[in-house]
C-alpha cells in the first residue's frame, strides 16, 4: 500500500524521475461490525471498482 506525499503523486502523474512504474490497486471488503478484511483483490490501475465488485462479493459468499 502506498501513501503519497506531495512529491510522490507528482512522480506518478508525470514520470519525473524517468523510471517506468507499474501501479496496482488493492480492493478490500470489510466487515462493518468487526472491521476485519473479509475479501481482497489486487488489480491493475486501469481496472475500475465496478469490475472488481462481483469478485469481492463472490469471495464473501464463499466464506459463509
Amino acid at each position: 500500500m502506498k501513501i503519497y506525499s506531495g512529491g510522490g503523486l507528482k512522480v506518478k502523474k508525470h514520470c519525473i524521475d524517468g523510471k517506468r512504474r507499474v501501479w496496482h490497486k488493492l480492493h478490500l471488503a470489510l466487515n462493518i461490525n468487526t472491521h476485519k478484511i473479509i475479501a481482497s483483490e489486487l488489480s491493475a490501475s486501469n481496472v475500475t471498482n465496478d469490475e472488481v465488485l462481483s469478485n469481492l462479493f463472490k469471495q464473501t459468499c464463499q466464506k459463509n
